[in-house]
């Protein structure tokens, strides 16, 4: 298996490309450094709210135009928040992989954010914290982050909290937007059947912005026994138990071993990399 290629363009932007020309398809993603880590106490589900938003209008395409241009090509467009990053990303056959590009960095680099967009969203994020509320398989996870790490922004609820997501307001998101948002804080990662040259002259016509200020998150990922509970009537019990184990740069038998223990308690473990 090739080496993925690594350039760095000329507008910052770094290109992690590994073109396949067998491939009967093109993806491609963009990684933002943006996410729990990037909040404070008062931004809590920012860069959720903005991943949302970037899909609701370009200086040159309407929300309706964006997804129809992907989706009459039978392409595919979605995005995921985490706790470290925001992940954007696009599928589409190889014929129009520079549309599926052309959009994806459209979306990143110019949303406008329009105000009646904004208040239609928080209704739809305010619903998804809702939906999961009622998922209490997927809401022990982060109940045992919360108790865990109490003082981090690994316990923060990466949806954001009810009353503040209410309360948002459009320059708030712009400027949460141009803190983050900006050509040296991304990485732009493309597998499949495509040109790299193409593809490198496409993503370098991007101008793009830099941020000269430095944004502090909240580094503090110190591992606190702890317990809580949550009441609600359901009719399952969820347990979830936590203990601070290796970290990304262990060494890899300590992996191995904890991959296999993993697979002796019943493949139920969830990993978690803290920075």
């Amino acid at each position: 298996m090739k080496k993925p290629l690594i350039f760095r363009a000329k507008n910052n932007l770094i290109c992690i490309l590994n073109p396949i020309s067998r491939a009967k398809s093109f993806s491609c993603g963009i990684l933002v450094g943006s996410g729990s880590f990037t909040e404070k106490p008062d931004t809590i589900g920012f860069s959720h709210f903005v991943e949302h938003m970037v899909f609701k209008g370009t200086k040159t395409r309407t929300y309706k135009e964006i997804n129809k241009e992907i989706e009459k090509y039978g392409g595919y467009l979605n995005a995921f928040t985490d706790r470290n990053y925001t992940l954007f990303y696009t599928k589409i056959i190889p014929q129009f992989y520079k549309k599926s590009l052309e959009i994806l960095l459209d979306i990143i680099f110019n949303p406008v954010f329009p105000e009646d967009e904004i208040k239609k969203e928080i209704k739809v994020v305010l619903e998804e914290i809702a939906m999961y509320e009622d998922s209490p398989d997927d809401n022990i996870v982060d109940l045992l982050f919360e108790s865990s790490y109490p003082d981090s922004y690994l316990g923060w609820p990466i949806l954001g909290k009810p009353e503040r997501i209410s309360s948002i307001k459009r320059d708030e998101i712009v400027n949460y937007w141009q803190s983050f948002y900006y050509n040296s804080n991304m990485i732009i990662s493309a597998a499949g059947n495509f040109d790299v040259n193409e593809f490198l002259s496409i993503v370098e016509n991007i101008e793009g912005r830099e941020n000269k200020k430095e944004e502090k998150g909240n580094p503090n990922t110190i591992f606190k026994a702890n317990n809580s509970y949550k009441l609600k009537d359901v009719e399952q019990l969820h347990i979830g138990l936590g203990k601070e184990t290796i970290n990304i740069y262990s060494e890899e038998k300590e992996k191995y071993s904890l991959s296999l223990l993993n697979s002796i308690l019943g493949g139920q473990l969830i990993f978690k990399i803290v920075f």
